[in-house]
């Protein structure tokens, strides 16, 4: 006996309108792929600058210790007032890039704003590694202060803030925090306020940074 399968929903022939729904459910799904894996590879190049971040720590620590035997005791002075200086703020940038890198640990799912284009996401990319690069300069330039001039090493601290308070904006734009989720800290549960506290204490540490960043005369 033949067998009727008109009750049957996968012998249906798909409406227009259901092809339609089916076809815009699935260009959802492939954003929401290109998103986290987006988001996931900045997440690779943040927690990768967090370990060159660490080895400049290790430098800034040599640094701001070592007696330079060849110097005179002004510039040995200076050489460590500055090394010490430039310690806060290697340790915030540890603490914004592995709190980004680190999100699905901390229980605060972050994920890409869909008006993010590629320029801006390459911006996101990029930044870090050109924070890193100036400290790297930075801190590299101790170790042979002949060729630094005060008016390079006073013009460091605005150069870095510049860089950094872009890459704070579009976070603060194009990152997204969940609203849903509640943690017991509150600059943990928004993702926003903590931005704000961050950049909060990188300003005190710059102001400190560029009261004190006078280069000393022999």
């Amino acid at each position: 006996l033949p067998t009727n399968h008109s009750d049957d929903s996968i012998f249906r022939v798909p409406s227009p309108r259901g092809e339609l729904v089916r076809c815009l459910n699935s260009i959802d799904q492939v954003i929401k792929l290109f998103q986290a894996s987006d988001f996931a590879f900045l997440q690779l190049e943040w927690q990768e600058k967090v370990e060159y971040f660490n080895l400049l720590m290790k430098k800034l620590a040599t640094l701001s210790s070592i007696h330079y035997q060849n110097h005179n005791t002004i510039l040995t002075r200076y050489v460590v007032e500055q090394a010490r200086l430039s310690v806060p703020f290697i340790k915030l940038l540890r603490i914004l890039l592995d709190k980004l890198s680190r999100t699905t640990s901390n229980r605060v799912a972050l994920t890409l704003d869909t008006e993010l284009n590629s320029s801006k996401l390459e911006t996101l990319k990029q930044t870090p590694a050109s924070i890193y690069s100036e400290f790297l300069d930075h801190t590299s330039s101790f170790q042979d202060l002949i060729r630094d001039t005060s008016e390079w090493m006073r013009g460091r601290p605005q150069r870095l803030s510049s860089e950094v308070d872009s890459f704070l904006f579009l976070l603060a734009l194009y990152i997204i925090p969940p609203s849903a989720k509640i943690d017991d800290s509150p600059l943990q549960s928004d993702f926003k306020a903590w931005l704000c506290e961050w950049r909060r204490l990188w300003q005190t540490a710059s102001n400190r940074w560029r009261h004190a960043i006078r280069f000393p005369q022999n």
